[in-house]
């Protein structure tokens, strides 16, 4: 497998986009550019040939790019992703924590490390994968309520989180069809349109009611079981004070 010239410097631009420095190196003579230029052209192939299936190839590839700069956030997710398709799944957890160490904002890696930990069947350490979206999402509703207060519509909060999500950095997608999944059916049955899907992970529902009861709260967990999501938050703008429900769907009881 040959990897041509344009493949290696539109992933050694990437890499260098993500670079973290070790105070402690000399980062910007020669000897230390080459090593960074070599440690992308081993991720690349890495890549590549965890495309084609490799994955013992891919790893070996990663690993030597981390031999060659144990700053390359982007080689460890990407070798612990290839550590999740052989199902080493601590590896995975492991080299996941090790690039959000170097880069604390890699979403995408948080959300690896969610998939390993939920792969495992580790629930609990789930929900604190998804801690820090749902944080800034709270974060952001209680700045809507605190400007707005209560006795809105629903699409006035929206309009509102939709500003303050922005704000927070975080993707989202408002209104959104999502499809409605039943039992082990492949294909979806019918859609419905969701308030906010948040990161393309977590489930966002919003309510303007005098207080939440348990049948919103059934509701949540019916929309997470149909459109195959895990991870929800209810949130009631209606009452004098926010108020709002982390949810997650292999965990009904934890409320």
């Amino acid at each position: 497998m040959n990897t041509t010239a344009e493949e290696v410097e539109f992933d050694y631009q990437a890499y260098m986009k993500d670079y973290v420095p070790d105070p402690d190196k000399i980062h910007w003579g020669p000897e230390a550019r080459q090593k960074r230029r070599e440690a992308a052209i081993h991720n690349n192939r890495g890549l590549a040939y965890r495309e084609e299936g490799d994955f013992g190839r891919a790893i070996e590839a990663f690993t030597k790019a981390i031999e060659l700069n144990p700053n390359y956030a982007v080689a460890y997710n990407n070798r612990g992703l290839a550590y999740n398709n052989v199902g080493e799944f601590d590896r995975a957890i492991t080299d996941y924590t090790k690039a959000i160490e170097l880069k604390p904002d890699f979403v995408e890696a948080y959300n690896h490390r969610y998939d390993a930990y939920y792969a495992k069947g580790n629930c609990d350490r789930a929900i604190i994968e998804y801690r820090d979206i749902v944080q800034k999402v709270i974060g952001a509703a209680l700045e809507v309520h605190r400007s707005l207060g209560n006795g809105f519509q629903e699409v006035i909060y929206q309009q509102g989180l939709a500003f303050e999500l922005e704000q927070a950095g975080l993707t989202f997608a408002r209104e959104v069809k999502r499809d409605i999944f039943y039992k082990e059916l492949p294909e979806p049955i019918g859609t419905r349109r969701a308030d906010f899907v948040v990161e393309e992970k977590v489930l966002v529902v919003l309510k303007a009611i005098s207080r939440l009861d348990k049948v919103h709260i059934v509701q949540v967990f019916n929309y997470l079981k149909a459109y195959r999501l895990e991870v929800g938050l209810l949130l009631n703008f209606g009452s004098k004070s926010l108020t709002f429900q982390r949810l997650v769907l292999s965990q009904p009881d934890r409320r």
